[in-house]
């Protein structure tokens, strides 16, 4: 399985035909004139398998992780539809949305696994007062 994007978006929406759309997308820095404040942000992952990977249930573990502070694993079950027939992959998109309480200026990351092991890479973001 290979990731083909990881990053944040302020919003994004997956279409049923395999395409998604995203705004702001790209985002590094979040900015508050006021802390404790909630970062609201989608990130978008872009997933591709192979015919044998995609016959299998895959799962993605992701979690927060803000200034020396861990939020809990989250588990999220990936389904791939079968590889279209003359092609060699197929692919997801996921779009998770994000909410979480800053108690002020930082930087974070958020981890992900697939299937238990490290896969994409993190992301990271920083948090600043405007």
């Amino acid at each position: 399985m290979n990731v083909r994007a990881a990053f944040l978006a302020e919003a994004a929406m997956s279409n049923q035909d395999g395409t998604f759309m995203v705004w702001r997308g790209g985002i590094t820095t979040v900015q508050a004139s006021a802390y404790p404040t909630i970062m609201r942000l989608s990130l978008i992952l872009r997933l591709e398998a192979d015919a044998e990977e995609a016959k299998e249930l895959h799962y993605l573990e992701l979690r927060i992780v803000y200034e020396g502070h861990e939020a809990p694993w989250q588990r999220i079950p990936i389904a791939f539809k079968e590889v279209p027939q003359g092609e060699k992959f197929s692919y997801v998109n996921i779009v998770a949305s994000l909410s979480v309480q800053l108690q002020g200026p930082g930087d974070g990351r958020i981890q992900m696994k697939l299937d238990g092991f490290g896969g994409p890479p993190e992301v990271t973001f920083m948090a600043r007062h405007t």
